[in-house]
């Protein structure tokens, strides 16, 4: 993993800071808003030929890939909702760390948490810790 310096960290943390603000500006909300709708009637086929031209190396990879840490690397703080600083062991310094899926997720107070899916009890239910979407899993058959 490639080494970061605290000022690198910085650069990039201001730089994540700034676009967060350019993507709540309204200008921006109505660009999605348009976008949600422009190509609605495209086929499927046209749907992935339009996305393959515009973002060919995300629609030929693997959809879903998410950050893995190799022995000994740990995640040191979060620039997004999908990147990461890594701290390597011993020495080996930090690195910047990209997933396809979110790292962090919103908890029932409305504060950014990482993503957490291990299991505890609520009532009869099994419910991950910080999912991504509401989630549960019945004690029995029966719900």
């Amino acid at each position: 993993m490639p080494r970061l310096s605290h000022s690198k960290a910085r650069k990039l943390r201001l730089k994540a800071a700034a676009r967060e603000a350019r993507l709540r500006s309204p200008a921006a909300k109505r660009a999605r808003r348009r976008s949600r709708t422009l190509y609605r009637r495209s086929s499927h086929a046209e749907a992935l030929a339009i996305a393959r031209g515009h973002f060919r190396d995300v629609v030929d990879s693997s959809a879903y890939r998410g950050l893995r840490l190799r022995a000994g690397e740990r995640i040191a703080d979060y620039l997004g909702d999908n990147i990461a600083v890594v701290d390597g062991p011993g020495e080996s310094g930090r690195g910047i760390g990209r997933s396809t899926v979110p790292l962090l997720t919103r908890d029932g107070s409305g504060e950014k948490v990482p993503v957490d899916l291990r299991l505890e009890r609520r009532g009869r239910r099994l419910q991950p810790k910080a999912p991504l979407g509401e989630t549960s899993i019945a004690d029995d058959a029966g719900g």
